[in-house]
């Protein structure tokens, strides 16, 4: 036997009853266990997490993120809403006072809630998803455009007027008129943004969906009729949806792309299906090349189609169709904040 990779059980069982945990090992397991033996750990707490026997001793990371969490100045965070984890998340999601979805890693646990700082820059004319994407930055939300805007089917006879051109007018509608609505556009925005310089909607409110993350989310949600976000309760994924079990980093993403080998086996540990997706993909065409070619015989959607270029063709013009309609984004995260 290796002593330098084997481990005491005896050890590891003192270390933890120190602790006023426990630890849970396989059946047929002697007293020096394999360091990447998988073993059940429990804190005292009664957070619990499956991990390798040689990196017992970094113990519970949720203890670790609630130690630097409750400190006065982060009194807004509650709770962490998971309590079991697999050895190697590093990114925990919290719930603040106002019940939004906080997701944090030890270095940024000090930053408190994003969508309550955003919250007080913006007014009346935006509601934020509680759901952010990107979040390994802590920058992107999904938002939904308030602000109103004059009714295009407004019956005033005066806007009719207007509006066919039998009166000359430099408005779009009566001055008089009060039939508004609102804009009701999806975009997306930074936490950081102030509120002067907040690009709204895609309706002449400085509409920007450039990001090649936010293209891979449009086409996701285009083809598989899901909504796709960042993964708040684990690791670092660009677009993720737990009901399908599919995730996704984008190469272009730094800071995802150095930890896409733990990511990869967090997936892998967790039934997921995994891909990084090329830095070079970044339009929404390429994207979707991509992803008709890697999984042409894998996604039910798919297949019964001859060749990747007629697969292409029949999803591309379904993708125009819907960026023509204006609604990229139809699915917007039920828990919104209503100003």
């Amino acid at each position: 036997m290796d002593p330098e990779s084997h481990i005491n059980k005896n050890s590891l069982s003192y270390y933890a009853n120190n602790r006023g945990g426990s630890i849970t090992y396989p059946s047929d397991s002697g007293n020096f266990l394999p360091m990447s033996l998988i073993v059940d750990a429990c804190c005292s707490h009664g957070h619990t997490w499956k991990v390798p026997a040689g990196n017992v001793y970094d113990w519970c990371m949720i203890c670790r993120l609630y130690g630097r969490i409750n400190l006065p100045t982060n009194t807004n965070i509650l709770a962490c809403t998971q309590n079991s984890y697999v050895y190697g998340q590093v990114r925990f999601p919290f719930v603040c006072q106002q019940g939004h979805i906080c997701s944090f890693i030890e270095s940024t646990t000090n930053q408190g809630c994003r969508t309550c700082i955003l919250q007080k820059k913006i007014g009346d004319n935006v509601k934020i998803d509680i759901l952010r994407i990107n979040t390994s930055y802590d920058k992107l939300f999904r938002m939904n455009c308030r602000k109103q805007t004059h009714d295009p089917e407004c019956t005033n006879e005066e806007c009719i007027a207007i509006r066919e051109g039998s009166i000359d007018s430099d408005r779009a509608f009566s001055a008089d008129c009060r039939n508004f609505v609102p804009c009701n556009r999806d975009f997306y925005s930074n936490a950081k943004t102030n509120a002067k310089s907040l690009s709204l909607c895609e309706n002449d409110h400085m509409y920007n969906y450039g990001n090649e993350i936010i293209n891979l989310m449009f086409v996701l949600e285009t083809l598989l009729d899901k909504r796709f976000d960042y993964e708040v309760g684990g690791v670092t994924l660009n677009v993720y949806n737990p009901e399908l079990k599919m995730g996704f980093i984008h190469a272009s993403d730094k800071q995802a792309f150095k930890v896409s080998d733990s990511v990869a086996k967090w997936c892998s540990s967790n039934d997921v299906l995994f891909n990084v997706i090329p830095k070079d993909k970044v339009t929404v065409k390429t994207i979707l090349w991509y992803l008709i070619e890697v999984y042409m015989n894998i996604l039910p959607i798919f297949t019964g189609y001859d060749d990747i270029e007629t697969c292409y063709q029949e999803f591309k013009n379904i993708i125009e169709k819907k960026i023509k309609s204006g609604k990229r984004f139809s699915n917007r995260c039920v828990f919104t904040i209503n100003h």
